[in-house]
């Protein structure tokens, strides 16, 4: 089933931020630094080949939107999404969209770090973590809205206190 994500950024000035979604993944705990097992959608900015539904527009706007199947994985009924998202200054000169390899959409060559000097620090940017999520399959004969029915469609709202 798909599950549909839009996080957007707000008390932000978008002529001259952007979001980027540096990472986000799923795991059966709520604590990020805990968390053991997980399954990434988003790492080092780029998508996770194979597992987003639809183009990824990271760094573009204030809005990132974003499609996947969540499913049964890591044998749990219940998952945590977990984000690391960051906000980047467009005046700074360099662009703010990650250029992900076609090759190798894990390994990215970020024109906004590198024009820097300098690596981003691991930890940079803000978690947000929503949750828990109950995966149940549905039981549902074919009707419409249970064949691409959405588990959950929620707004994280990233907030001006990422400028700190």
């Amino acid at each position: 089933m798909p599950l549909y994500v839009v996080l957007t950024s707000t008390n932000t000035d978008p002529d001259r931020f952007a979001l980027v979604v540096n990472e986000i993944f799923a795991s059966t705990n709520f604590s990020n630094t805990e968390a053991k097992a997980t399954y990434h959608f988003v790492k080092e900015s780029c998508p996770v080949r194979g597992r987003m539904l639809r183009d990824l527009s990271n760094g573009v706007s204030m809005f990132v939107t974003l499609a996947f199947t969540l499913s049964r994985f890591l044998n749990s009924d219940m998952l945590y999404l977990h984000a690391r998202v960051t906000l980047c200054d467009k005046q700074v000169g360099r662009p703010c969209q990650p250029a992900c390899s076609g090759k190798n959409p894990l390994r990215r060559k970020s024109p906004w770090d590198a024009r820097a000097g300098t690596q981003m620090e691991p930890s940079s940017g803000k978690w947000i973590v929503f949750g828990p999520l109950l995966i149940s399959e549905s039981r549902a004969s074919g009707s419409r809205s249970s064949a691409g029915a959405w588990i959950a469609i929620f707004l994280l709202i990233v907030t001006g206190w990422m400028l700190e």
